[in-house]
């Protein structure tokens, strides 16, 4: 998945400014794994996404965009060939459903997606919500690997590549982290209505993504939204 770069505004939020600071002290991931660039885009959406929410479930949901973009930037150097991407995605979902995975015991990303369940399950005492919230990052994972270079031919058309890229985008997986995090009692009562809007915003992303890496993307090769529907 090629994501793109987010401009962060010109004078940060003082809530925006705190977030930084958290992901500069987050040791979540080892630092080698966070690009600097990303510090400010992560924040930046955080903030204006999380207006009024605190610090403890900003914070929360930075973290899970730093896991994002570290799975994104393993998977796009292509340091990895296709099946050791695919190991590396069945190991990082079967760690995400909470279950014994001691190949990757030392992995900092998994030793991550095992410390934000750990949260969450701080919220989510009943656990159900773990499992979705488990779910959406395997097909998070899966979308990824659907984008892999190598990986089966890509869909013909656009609503066949949406039922994959929308989820790669990782946006279910990050709204649902910020909405047990807010609140595991609302977000179970609310969860279809949370849904429906959540597959809209993550297309309306998925485009918005798709739109600005739409030059590079063609220079590679590469298929996407814009491709798809053409001139």
């Amino acid at each position: 998945m090629h994501t793109a770069d987010t401009a962060s505004p010109a004078r940060p939020s003082t809530e925006t400014r705190h977030i930084v600071r958290h992901i500069a002290s987050s040791k979540i991931l080892p630092p080698a794994l966070v690009r600097a660039d990303r510090s400010q885009a992560i924040a930046a959406i955080v903030s204006h996404a999380g207006v009024g929410l605190s610090m403890r479930v900003l914070g929360l949901v930075a973290d899970a965009g730093l896991v994002l973009f570290a799975i994104d930037d393993l998977l796009d150097e292509r340091a990895l060939t296709l099946d050791d991407a695919a190991l590396r995605i069945a190991q990082y979902t079967a760690v995400a459903r909470g279950e014994d995975c001691p190949e990757v015991a030392f992995d900092p990303i998994a030793r991550a997606i095992t410390d934000l369940r750990r949260r969450l399950a701080m919220t989510d005492l009943r656990g159900d919500l773990l499992d979705a919230w488990a779910d959406a990052m395997a097909r998070m994972l899966a979308g990824m690997g659907a984008e892999l270079p190598g990986a089966p031919a890509p869909a013909a058309d656009l609503d066949a590549y949406l039922a994959t890229a929308r989820d790669s985008i990782g946006v279910e997986w990050v709204a649902l982290t910020a909405w047990i995090a807010t609140s595991a009692s609302e977000t179970r009562a609310r969860l279809p209505a949370l849904r429906r809007a959540e597959r809209d915003l993550s297309t309306a992303v998925r485009l918005a993504n798709d739109l600005r890496t739409e030059a590079r993307e063609r220079r590679e090769g590469r298929a996407n939204a814009v491709t798809l529907v053409g001139d």
